[in-house]
């Protein structure tokens, strides 16, 4: 099992460029904990998402935050 900390809202399973990533898992309680209420949230998951994607198609975390995805 993996340990999740409070400040983990997503996993990525799979290896980037692969057919299609096996998985990308939302920590729905984490993310609502980090967001102050239902528009913040709605943000919060779209962002986390477009990052997890991002890191599929090859882009490392330095990258998506020039990009304005982390």
């Amino acid at each position: 099992m993996v340990a999740i900390s409070d400040d983990d809202f997503e996993r990525l399973i799979g290896e980037v460029f692969d057919e299609l990533p096996d998985r990308i898992t939302l920590y729905r309680n984490n993310l609502a904990e980090h967001s102050d209420d239902l528009d913040a949230l709605r943000a919060r998951v779209r962002i986390t998402l477009v990052h997890e994607i991002g890191h599929y198609f090859g882009l490392d975390d330095p990258r998506l935050r020039e990009l304005g995805w982390a």
